[in-house]
């Protein structure tokens, strides 16, 4: 659906135009471009996380490779805060459901200021209809579906 090295540059030039390069210009940020970040920050947050087997695994390996045992327990404990910062998935639950939001709330702006579609927002709109059918918000779904089926047809 998006091809990562043109979202990667997308992303790059949003992040050096619209925030933090030499000049940065938030007013003119393009929110059909910034739906799109918002929609892949939802998945992302979700999708990408370290299962806890794993985790354990790692913990156990780096506590095993350390001789001393006095510099075993001080690794132990920052391990076990390491772990206590980390996001649970009902945190990264909240946060990918915080992100869709945001994204939904951008393509209604832009569909609001009639700023026309692009590829990029079609593709968020497909997205967050992806995104609330499969968290179990189906009629919702199917209607952000519908909206990205009637945004493609008006752009050609």
């Amino acid at each position: 659906m998006i091809d990562e090295s043109d979202f990667r540059a997308m992303y790059k030039s949003f992040k050096h135009d619209h925030c933090f390069g030499p000049k940065a210009n938030r007013a003119s940020a393009d929110l059909r471009d910034l739906s799109l970040i918002f929609t892949v920050l939802s998945f992302g947050v979700v999708l990408d996380h370290t299962p806890v087997e794993e985790v354990n695994k790692q913990n156990i390996s780096t506590l095993l490779s350390i001789p001393e045992e006095d510099a075993r327990e001080k690794a132990k404990e920052c391990l076990l805060v390491k772990d206590a910062a980390s996001m649970t998935l009902n945190r990264r639950e909240e946060m990918s459901q915080y992100w869709a939001g945001l994204a939904k709330g951008s393509l209604l702006d832009v569909q609001s200021a009639s700023m026309g579609e692009t590829i990029n927002s079609i593709s968020a709109w497909v997205l967050v209809a992806w995104y609330a059918i499969h968290g179990r918000k189906a009629e919702d779904g199917w209607s952000v579906l519908g909206q990205a089926a009637r945004q493609a047809m008006a752009s050609g």
